[in-house]
């Protein structure tokens, strides 16, 4: 993570009761958004979806492997 970045919120709905979707938010000093999701069940591919607060209608939607960590970064 760049220095200076600041965590923001990120809301996970959790349809599991394992919890093992994990996942972090940060906004860098060049006001990237960041989104860092880990999947730590051995098995299960999670479908994710992903909006951001400050851009109406308009959302991301990726499959996370299982044991797998995804970054991503947006303007």
């Amino acid at each position: 993570m760049r220095p200076n970045s600041t965590r923001i919120e990120l809301t996970i709905d959790r349809d599991n009761s394992r919890n093992d979707l994990d996942g972090v938010a940060f906004i860098t000093p060049e006001y990237q958004h960041v989104v860092v999701l880990q999947n730590r069940n051995m098995s299960t591919t999670y479908q994710v979806s992903i909006q951001d607060a400050g851009v109406a209608g308009k959302e991301l939607r990726l499959d996370i492997e299982p044991r797998s960590l995804v970054t991503l970064v947006w303007n």
